[in-house]
């Protein structure tokens, strides 16, 4: 799988999101509190691909001594398309009162025959084989607040999560949550000084500072260029005429290198290592790191 991939877009769209309540008490009581639930995604690279849709058939929490299912939809999972969720675009996924206390695991049921992706040259749907009948960990622990709320964003990395074997697409989903009130977007342009990007496929990626080293450009043992990365975004131009990224829902309990890639034929070459290092994020901000090369 050598040739295999993952890309994403960039620039940030506004779509008008879809929301399912519960059937919840949503004012709580003494030893409750109101989990807010979005999803997004971090992207692809590579191999073309036009659309990846999931079925979300339950998402479960577990507080000390109880699970609790935030939603279940049974018969009718709820279809997700996530390339269409990236670059801060988010779908609700409800509102949720629960027991409050610290939530130490996240698990999200997909129902296998709902999943798929299309490419852009047909309208076949390829099926994704989902390879946990166990539902799938999301990373990532936080607190349910008494008589208050929380905004929790689960972000459906696809980059890492897709897979081609001699069977097919597979899904083994990697799941962030990150807590909304505590994230932040890192955002900037990015300019070559001696050519233009036009017809050139760029991605910046986010590490926590640090972490990365060169081996991140090698295939791993699960195929995967740059597996330790937080998050990363498509290089795209924007309407006004430049070329941009951006990176949202980074935690501000962290600091960030990013590192620039261009990729020919599915093959990475690091253009920048240290595109920018040090870098944090306030609560709801953005912070501005321009890349030039």
């Amino acid at each position: 799988m050598k040739n295999f991939i993952r890309f994403f877009t960039v620039l940030i769209l506004f779509l008008p999101a879809v929301t399912f309540f519960s059937c919840n008490d949503l004012e709580g009581s003494d030893s409750e509190g109101v989990i807010h639930l979005k999803i997004t995604d971090a992207p692809v690279s590579g191999e073309e691909i036009g659309e990846v849709h999931v079925a979300v058939s339950r998402i479960d929490i577990h507080i000390p001594d109880q699970w609790v299912s935030l939603m279940d939809f049974g018969d009718e999972p709820v279809d997700v398309e996530l390339l269409a969720l990236a670059d801060g675009i988010t779908e609700d996924l409800g509102v949720y009162s629960v027991p409050s206390g610290k939530v130490t695991q996240v698990r999200v049921w997909l129902e296998e025959s709902g999943c798929y992706l299309l490419k852009p040259e047909d309208d076949y749907k390829y099926p994704l084989q989902v390879s946990s009948s166990g539902g799938f960990k999301a990373v990532g622990g936080f607190d349910v607040p008494v008589n208050d709320s929380v905004h929790l964003v689960l972000d459906f990395d696809v980059r890492k999560s897709l897979g081609k074997n001699s069977s097919g697409y597979f899904l083994k989903p990697a799941i962030r949550v990150v807590g909304e009130d505590n994230s932040g977007m890192i955002t900037g342009t990015v300019t070559d000084e001696t050519a233009d990007l036009d017809g050139r496929e760029l991605t910046v990626f986010a590490y926590e500072e640090g972490t990365y080293d060169d081996s991140e450009a090698e295939l791993s043992a699960d195929d995967l260029y740059f597996e330790n990365a937080v998050s990363s975004a498509h290089v795209k131009l924007c309407p006004e005429g430049y070329w941009a990224y951006r990176l949202a829902f980074l935690s501000v309990n962290y600091t960030y290198d990013l590192v620039l890639v261009e990729w020919d034929s599915g093959v990475p070459t690091v253009v920048n290592g240290q595109a920018a290092t040090g870098l944090s994020v306030e609560p709801k901000g953005t912070t501005k790191a321009d890349i030039i090369f």
